[in-house]
């Protein structure tokens, strides 16, 4: 019997339960490899500690004794198996490491030899996609080259009908498809011969076009000049005539400038008197209106206060009543939130009582998981 077999053999135990134990104490592996009977040790060691301690008093220090001496022996148990599950994993991971690494060298030779068998399909193919590539590409060069865009020149297209005109189609390179690769180089050389020819006639007409259009400009030109010209006369005449009529009207208006003139000091000199009387009252006016308005922002100044003292007493009312609200806002969001939590780790718990755990032990486990103490487990609120 093993050391925790013997330190777990009860004074008065049923032979059963003995048997039971002294089998796991000889080979602890079987509570690993054989579920029967890691659960049958388990019962046995139960059923013994528990007759050990039933109607032991933990006020008794004899009897404290025991309980812990009877704790330990479980404990000293539990080390055991647990000792021989690191031996058992730890050979097997011995034997998983050499049947991988064998695996993998089994794998790559036999990677190896197919790919060296199938080396000449390989090289086929390879070389096959290439000429298939190339002929694609050549096609779409040729099929490409039928494009002519609206700002090319005649030279432009026919640059590029004379490299299409000198491909030299390889069978080889089109193999089934060389008949399509011819038709589509005839196509093309015929799409820029006549773009070539299009544009070259579109060309003649707009230079034709241009010489118009120069022509009529030079035309316009000189119409505009001779034009110019006699406006120029024209105009130098009607200055001439403008000058002569400003004159006598200058002369007009000087002497008509000096009888305003000397009505204008007179009715000044009017003015004046009336602007000192109008300025005596005025400064009277100002005055009075001084002191009105002197009085009037008092009042004003008066009720001002008064109206900011009646917003800041308002201010301070709704600024309590703002923070009472954000109070029992706050306590009944604690509140809510606490009978949802409770709510929820209650209906946890009832969960885990439905696999046979007593209330105690299940509510116990909830608290653990709340607490982040079961790793990747945890309780969504």
């Amino acid at each position: 019997m093993s050391a925790a077999a013997t330190a777990l053999a009860p004074v008065a135990e049923q032979k059963t339960d003995a048997a039971i134990i002294d089998d796991i104490g000889t080979n602890p592996g079987l509570v690993l490899t054989d579920p029967k009977q890691g659960d049958a040790f388990f019962a046995a060691i139960k059923r013994v500690t528990l007759a050990e301690v039933s109607g032991l008093s933990a006020t008794d220090p004899k009897q404290r004794d025991l309980i812990k001496s009877t704790a330990y022996k479980i404990t000293r148990t539990k080390t055991a198996i647990d000792k021989k599950r690191k031996e058992m994993t730890a050979e097997w991971r011995e034997q998983t490491n050499a049947v991988n690494a064998r695996g993998k060298l089994v794998t790559e030779q036999f990677d190896a030899l197919a790919a060296e068998v199938r080396k000449p399909v390989t090289e086929w193919e390879e070389a096959e996609e290439g000429r298939r590539a190339e002929a694609n590409a050549l096609l779409e060069r040729i099929n490409g080259a039928a494009m002519v865009s609206v700002d090319e020149t005649a030279a432009d297209v026919q640059a590029r009908l004379d490299d299409i005109r000198g491909i030299n189609l390889n069978p080889e390179m089109f193999g089934a498809r060389m008949e399509i690769a011819t038709d589509a180089q005839a196509d093309t050389v015929k799409a820029l011969s006549d773009a070539v020819e299009r544009i070259k006639t579109a060309e003649a007409e707009r230079a034709e076009l241009e010489a118009l259009r120069r022509e009529r400009a030079e035309r316009e030109e000189r119409e505009a000049a001779e034009r110019r010209e006699r406006e120029q006369a024209e105009a130098e005449q009607r200055r001439a005539e403008a000058e002569a009529e400003q004159r006598e009207r200058d002369r007009r208006e000087a002497a008509d400038r000096a009888r305003r003139e000397a009505e204008e000091a007179a009715q000044r000199a009017r003015d004046d008197e009336r602007a000192e009387e109008q300025r005596q009252q005025a400064e009277r006016d100002r005055a009075a209106q001084a002191k009105i308005e002197a009085a009037n922002a008092r009042a004003a100044e008066a009720e001002r206060k008064a109206r900011e003292e009646q917003e800041r007493a308002e201010r301070e009312r709704q600024e309590r009543e703002a923070e009472q609200q954000r109070i029992a806002d706050e306590k009944a969001k604690r509140e809510a939130d606490e009978k949802h939590r409770s709510a929820v780790m209650t209906r946890a718990k009832q969960a885990i009582m439905t696999c046979g755990v007593d209330e105690e032990t299940a509510r116990k486990v909830v608290m653990l998981i709340k607490a982040g103490e079961v790793p990747a487990v945890s309780i969504a609120f």
